[in-house]
């Protein structure tokens, strides 16, 4: 889950929420805070516009990049 800290529509207490509940049900739950980044901010970097530093490109990327694995490990055996 990935949320920036200053988006004022839709609360971080949300994001909260579902991890926290994530992880109660047993899910492997990851929640992200960016400090400053807005609702529409967060995106910018998904449309090459970085004009609020932060490291989403790279933390979208980790994820991919575990999630892939552990699907290449599911459908091989």
């Amino acid at each position: 889950l990935l949320h920036g800290d200053d988006d004022n529509r839709v609360w971080t207490r949300n994001s909260k929420r579902l991890h926290a509940r994530l992880i109660e049900a047993g899910a492997d739950s990851t929640l992200i805070l960016y400090p400053g980044i807005s609702h529409a901010g967060i995106l910018l970097p998904l449309v090459g516009i970085d004009s609020e530093e932060n490291s989403l490109l790279e933390d979208i990327d980790g994820f991919v990049e575990r999630v892939g694995i552990a699907s290449a490990q599911i459908a091989h055996n």
